[in-house]
């Protein structure tokens, strides 16, 4: 592994670019949180420092530097094209507190910056080891003495198949020509080699057919590179950690993993035997999870050692601080009869229903904004405590929940309702550059908006009542801007009533309001 071939890999983002869009799992704010959880002192969110390492266009820091705009945010990529867009879609947004520099990482000098947060999202297992010892390097030495670092990389035993479904596309596709056209060939390619493990080998016939469907849906930006790109080198969890350890840095938890003791409790696994088995050791634990559960990929939170003195599984499976926490989530219910449950967005844990439970769930689905886990821990009226605090506890550590330990005040529209400047200008930026980036909320989430908001938007300045707005988007579709349609066929503009308008309308401003598009920062 060489510069030639970092070189190559720049290239490669340059010819196929990636839309910079947010990664929820690795936002400042829910590193902080995390962090805190597990019972470490991370540093505020107000003014933090924070780094991004491989940040492409930048996308992924555009929620929190919206959201702080104290914060100094600093974002690197060795793609001088990509960093050129970014910076000029960051002055699109007005977003002074970040700075995107076009640099090889190894050759940069922070100095006397100490950052708060450090993020590398997608990079470390694609750059030769070289860089990744850099980054370690850059982490050990630039993350603040409290910091909290997030690297995430594809993982073993769970890309060992994944392994050989990259190697036979290799194999079986036309390296010569474009890699998007390399990934139509492998359709078909797949089509047949799942016919005949279907008929010889049907031990693994389901699983590649699997990942096979996954790579057909999937982008195919993020396939050319996941699946053709010369470097691709994941980690068993032990030796990612040990090879962080040389840089003295620790292990403190995943970002997308549900708590272990939660998992083994709801699945009916002997806890205390497995951590006995393995001495009581973190790494080691959730190593054999991996084995268990075929992980694939892993979010990595790391901090400096001397944070993680005495750290082992008992004190990871305390919730420090757990009542103070925020949490914004959706369940959904499943069943039938008396056999119903609730089941996390993601689909992979599901809790019974009861009294309880139900009280819970019912209220993270219709709050606006995130609830106290005190105030939905006293809904069960001290009574079956220990099933409420388990379905909280899998809430918390599902990638698509927000946690945070600062309340979110949703700033009503009113009656002249105005967009917040820099989420004005968020949904400009990406209607007319879809390609670069894509819509986030104050959450770290992305959104996407319908024609009919992108259409509104504009005249969400606070110079229009709903009436107005009523008259105004009804101009939009008299001039076939927005189209109507009604089972399959548009309807005319004289045909849409006034009343069917506003309710559009007031959906809309609805949907703005709960993503926080009102609020002042």
């Amino acid at each position: 592994m060489n510069n030639t071939q970092l070189n190559n890999s720049n290239s490669a983002y340059d010819d196929i670019p990636y839309p910079s869009q947010v990664f929820h799992h690795c936002q400042p704010n829910r590193l902080h949180a995390l962090a805190k959880l597990k019972g470490l002192n991370p540093p505020a969110l107000d003014n933090a420092r924070i780094l991004e390492i491989g940040c492409s266009f930048g996308g992924n820091l555009i929620p929190h530097a919206i959201r702080y705009p104290n914060s100094q945010i600093i974002g690197i990529d060795l793609s001088e094209k990509q960093i050129a867009i970014g910076q000029q879609m960051m002055a699109e947004l007005g977003l002074n507190n970040v700075t995107l520099i076009a640099a090889d990482i190894s050759k940069v000098n922070f100095e006397n910056i100490q950052f708060d947060y450090i993020i590398c999202h997608g990079v470390f297992g694609w750059v030769p080891e070289f860089v990744q010892n850099t980054i370690l390097h850059i982490t050990q030495h630039y993350l603040a003495s409290n910091g909290v670092a997030f690297i995430s990389h594809n993982t073993y035993p769970g890309w060992h198949l994944k392994d050989m479904v990259k190697e036979l596309m290799q194999f079986g596709t036309d390296a010569q020509i474009h890699p998007f056209e390399r990934i139509d060939q492998a359709k078909t390619l797949f089509d047949d080699t799942a016919n005949l493990l279907a008929k010889y080998n049907p031990n693994i016939h389901t699983e590649f057919t699997k990942i096979a469907n996954h790579i057909i849906q999937a982008e195919k930006y993020y396939v050319a590179h996941e699946y053709f790109e010369e470097i691709n080198q994941p980690f068993y969890l032990h030796q990612f950690v040990k090879k962080v350890n040389g840089y003295g840095l620790g292990y403190v938890a995943d970002s997308s993993v549900s708590n272990i003791g939660i998992i083994g409790s709801l699945s009916g696994m002997n806890n205390e035997q497995i951590y006995q088995r393995f001495d009581r050791d973190i790494v080691d634990i959730e190593q054999y999870f991996d084995f268990i559960n075929q992980r694939p990929f892993r979010c990595t939170l790391l901090t400096h050692q001397h944070n993680l003195v005495g750290y082992d599984i008992d004190k990871y499976n305390l919730c420090h601080h757990f009542p103070d926490l925020y949490l914004k989530a959706r369940l959904t219910r499943s069943g039938d009869g008396t056999n119903q449950s609730w089941v996390t967005s993601d689909g992979l844990f599901s809790i019974s229903s009861s009294k309880f439970t139900d009280k819970i769930a019912n209220q993270l689905n219709n709050s606006n904004q995130p609830c106290k886990i005190s105030e939905l821990q006293s809904l069960a009226d001290g009574e079956n405590i220990n099933s409420s605090n388990d379905l909280l506890l899998v809430m918390i550590h599902q990638d698509n929940s927000y946690i945070s330990y600062s309340p979110v005040e949703i700033n009503p529209y009113g009656e002249y309702p105005k967009l917040a400047d820099k989420f004005a200008r968020l949904i400009n930026f990406v209607s007319n550059n879809p390609s670069i980036t894509k819509l986030s909320n104050i959450y770290g989430e992305i959104i996407a908006l319908t024609p009919f908001t992108n259409c509104l938007a504009p005249y969400l300045d606070g110079t229009n009542h709903l009436k107005d707005l009523v008259k105004l988007m009804r101009n939009e579709f008299k001039n076939g801007n927005l189209v109507l349609n009604k089972d399959g066929k548009p309807v005319p503009y004289r045909n849409i009533r006034n009343g069917n308008l506003e309710t559009m309308i007031k959906e809309t401003l609805d949907n703005l309001q709960s993503n926080g598009y009102f609020n002042q920062y």
